[in-house]
């Protein structure tokens, strides 16, 4: 009896071997199932962070193109701005001559004005003056001859 219940020990030791050795290979293909999931997910992780990645290199390169062309653009806008203020006062320094000129003409002409207003009022006065003297030579003629 002995030896009947070691075999049935034995006997229920092996099955409760074998129950475990098949949870435990349950649980083992259980665990690669879900390592070749994480792996997978991995593998997909990494691919998209290497898209990531060439998408940011390539953003990276058109964004210091984009800024190298606004500078230029800047540089551009600056040279115009300098050429047009330089005509701007170019203009001004003309304008400013112009008006001195013009300011010069202006009182040239009233000076002529008033040289040509006093000679004509000089001759105004001589005209007057030898028309009084003709008017008494006149008169003095006129008695003179009177009187003879």
């Amino acid at each position: 009896m002995e030896s009947a219940a070691g075999v049935d020990t034995v006997k229920a030791a092996g099955a409760v071997v074998k129950a475990a050795h098949a949870t435990i290979v349950g649980e083992l293909k259980l665990a690669r199932a879900t390592l070749r999931t994480k792996e997978e997910i991995v593998d997909q992780l990494r691919q998209e962070l290497a898209a990531a990645i060439a998408t940011n290199t390539s953003i990276d390169g058109r964004l210091d193109d984009l800024q190298r062309q606004v500078a230029h653009v800047q540089s551009c806008t600056d040279q115009q701005i300098a050429a047009h203020l330089a005509e701007r006062e170019k203009f001004d320094e003309r304008t400013l001559l112009a008006e001195q000129r013009f300011a010069e003409m202006e009182k040239r002409a009233l000076l002529g004005k008033d040289r040509d207003c006093a000679v004509a009022a000089k001759l105004q006065k001589t005209l007057e003056s030898e028309r009084d003297i003709h008017a008494r030579s006149l008169n003095r003629l006129r008695v003179e001859r009177a009187a003879i």
